[in-house]
């Protein structure tokens, strides 16, 4: 039998500990640099949601494009899921390599595929747990990529899936403090409702209000596509988001023929907002309301492969660097370059190397 077992500790005892005390300035890190290198440390806790539409991609590579009736070999498929803020949280968790940082708030259905999707994306760092689960169908996109010019074509399945609501967000809301919330623009107004009274511009009206208590709170929309009646959508350039992303695509909407006219002609309707916008392989463009300041960045000169999610990795690059506190003209270069990444390589694994 233990010799100790029946010992009983004292009612009342006193410990003395003698050492030496120090204050820890503990930062973090993405990974420690090389010697003589400069490393950005990272804000101790922080937490950014994105809220978007999620898909599943089925993505065929195939060397060019088959003409009407012909058939073309498949060089690779694979399948993933897909959409604009779903891309952006797997670059962002990539980027952070902290756990609880980046959440992502989408619909999703109760199928095997959404199973594999939450898989996919929770490998990453994203936080999946606000995301609803739908008894429906998930919307289904099929992509075909040329590896001979890097372009893709997209067929996209909608079916009857809904977008995603208010409550959860709401809901969302109640359980974190979110420092950086970053919207795609969808359900504005695809069901005809008066532009206010939309999910989305409830959504950023709740956070907007949030803003005035807490002045660190970031919100960031991103306009890609026209998808109601082109005044309708340009009053999305209206709303005071901190940074405004805007796609060539919405911009060639209303005649803005370069990225910095689109930046300069946003600012003209809202002097609140930074706009940033992306002209593919022309380059991109920001503009900065408080210096009054359009910068351009031109595209660099690579061998394309795969620009699927290139735009996606720019807007998560963007966030990333200003999240660090850099400035918008530097996170331009940077979200720039990062893009360029992408599109030498397939996916969205190891475009940091």
């Amino acid at each position: 039998m233990d010799t100790f077992q029946h010992l009983h500790m004292p009612r009342k005892f006193k410990i003395l500990l003698v050492g030496k005390a120090c204050i820890d300035y503990i930062s973090f890190i993405t990974e420690f640099p090389l010697e003589g290198e400069e490393k950005q440390y990272m804000p101790r806790k922080f937490k950014i949601l994105l809220v978007g539409k999620a898909c599943i991609d089925y993505i065929s590579f195939i060397t060019e494009f088959p003409l009407e009736g012909e058939e073309k070999q498949v060089i690779e498929k694979t399948f993933r899921p897909g959409g604009n803020c779903i891309n952006s949280s797997v670059v962002l968790g990539s980027l952070l390599k902290r756990p609880e940082c980046v959440y992502l708030l989408s619909n999703f259905s109760t199928d095997c595929s959404s199973d594999d999707s939450i898989t996919y994306l929770n490998r990453y760092g994203v936080d999946t747990t606000l995301c609803p689960r739908i008894d429906k169908e998930i919307p289904e996109s099929f992509v075909f990529c040329s590896v001979t010019t890097g372009s893709r074509t997209i067929v996209h399945n909608a079916s009857s899936f809904p977008l995603l609501g208010t409550s959860p967000f709401l809901a969302s809301m109640e359980k974190h403090a979110f420092d950086w919330i970053h919207f795609e623009a969808r359900n504005y107004g695809e069901n005809k409702e008066h532009f206010s009274e939309t999910p989305l511009l409830k959504m950023l009206q709740h956070v907007i209000g949030l803003r005035k208590k807490r002045n660190s709170l970031v919100i960031s929309l991103e306009c890609e596509k026209i998808r109601v009646s082109k005044a309708q959508s340009k009053l999305l350039l209206l709303i005071p988001a901190d940074i405004i992303f805007i796609s060539q695509q919405f911009a060639s909407a209303f005649e803005w023929k370069s990225p910095e006219e689109a930046v300069k002609e946003a600012a003209k309707l809202n002097t609140y907002s930074d706009f940033v916008c992306t002209w593919g392989a022309t380059g991109c463009a920001c503009y900065s309301s408080k210096r009054q300041k359009c910068t351009f960045v031109e595209a660099k000169k690579i061998k394309v492969l795969d620009t699927l999610a290139a735009g996606d990795t720019f807007n998560a690059s963007f966030i990333y660097n200003r999240l660090l506190g850099k400035e918008i003209e530097e996170c331009l270069e940077e979200a720039n370059a990062l893009a360029a990444k992408k599109c030498q390589k397939i996916g969205l694994d190891n475009i940091y190397a």
